[in-house]
């Protein structure tokens, strides 16, 4: 944030890195631009100061996958909130997907200057103009739904393959968190694969604790 504004010369407010920086900002502070974790928008969203968002004009969030749960209940803000996609060798983000208000977007969009291919694996190659023409190669499985647009299916190195056919556990929890809030389940889980003698691997859902009301053991 600090390089941001100085590259735009932005007027910079500074606090305390914490779970939740809206926590000590003045109620009536206007902020034309931010950028959170998802762990720190979910801590806001959960807070007081969840009112706070709407004294936003723009929100990045990024950093990690932003849970279904939390993307549906943005639009109830006037803030614009962006899922970004980038990496460290990037420098910064090169997509942006706009999760609320008008003009919704389902997959990410390149900024200007990124070009966008995929090698023989599926996986996100990409050329940007301020990286000195130099190709970056991800293990990032993407399904293009354009030249400049992609959705994000997970990581090749995480991609479950049973009988065949290529499992994004990713996806899988994205589905589980909605089922898992519409029942009011706060339990941690998480999908993996497991050895199976017919398929080579299975698919199978790892749920924290003991107290899910009417869970019954299955394969």
């Amino acid at each position: 944030m600090l390089i941001r504004a100085l590259e735009v010369r932005m007027n910079l407010y500074v606090v305390e890195t914490l779970a939740n920086p809206l926590a000590h900002v003045p109620d009536n502070l206007l902020i034309d631009f931010t950028a959170m974790v998802p762990y720190q928008l979910g801590t806001i969203l959960q807070s007081d100061q969840r009112d706070k968002l709407n004294n936003i004009k723009i929100c990045l969030i990024g950093g990690a996958r932003l849970a279904e749960k939390t993307k549906i209940s943005l639009s109830d803000f006037q803030c614009t909130f962006y899922a970004t996609y980038g990496m460290t060798e990037t420098l910064s983000h090169i997509a942006l997907q706009k999760l609320n208000g008008i003009n919704v977007q389902d997959s990410f969009k390149t900024l200007p200057g990124i070009s966008l291919s995929a090698d023989q694996r599926g996986c996100l190659v990409i050329l940007a103009a301020h990286l000195n023409d130099s190709q970056i190669i991800t293990n990032d499985v993407v399904e293009f739904k354009g030249p400049d647009s992609f959705l994000y299916l997970g990581r090749m190195d995480g991609v479950i393959n049973s009988g065949g056919v290529k499992i994004f556990p990713e996806r899988i929890e994205s589905i589980v968190e909605i089922v898992f809030s519409e029942l009011n389940l706060t339990n941690r889980f998480f999908i993996t694969g497991i050895p199976d003698p017919q398929f080579g691997e299975k698919v199978i859902l790892c749920i924290e604790g003991d107290n899910l009301p009417g869970a019954t053991e299955k394969n």
